[in-house]
């Protein structure tokens, strides 16, 4: 089954019209995708944990990425996609007040345009991803 995600208008807003992804980024049409970062400490050091997107994938095959990341579906609010996401992809069931909102922004990518919702969360509970997502993590030496 296709994922449908809601037309957002610039200021990222839905407009209560939906769209397949297909036709979504072969037409660049504007929709929403939820991004979470993870965040440790070690030795007093805050790190992030990157992952190595699948060589698979149909965006940056292979090339290093936010810690989860996800399209949201039609009807679905980013925070309720970036807890689905973290579950899916590093096995970790956060609560909404683990997130912390840190910004919204537009990206493009050939044709595809997101309005990325962005996200901190704790790596507490972290398992490893499916092969499909990705191949490999690893933590930033530091920010």
């Amino acid at each position: 089954m296709e994922e449908i995600f809601d037309i957002c208008d610039e200021a990222g807003a839905p407009t209560g019209a939906t769209v397949p992804r297909a036709l979504a980024h072969r037409e660049g049409i504007l929709h929403r995708t939820a991004h979470i970062w993870v965040l440790r400490e070690k030795a007093g050091k805050k790190q992030v944990l990157l992952q190595k997107r699948s060589k698979n994938k149909d965006s940056f095959p292979s090339c290093l990425d936010t810690s989860s990341a996800g399209h949201i579906q039609a009807g679905d609010e980013p925070l309720c996609s970036a807890i689905r996401e973290l579950r899916e992809e590093l096995g970790i069931a956060a609560l909404p007040s683990d997130l912390k909102p840190i910004g919204t922004f537009r990206i493009s990518y050939q044709k595809e345009f997101h309005g990325k919702r962005n996200f901190t969360a704790p790596s507490s509970g972290m398992r490893k991803w499916p092969s499909s997502m990705s191949t490999k993590s690893r933590w930033t030496r530091r920010l």
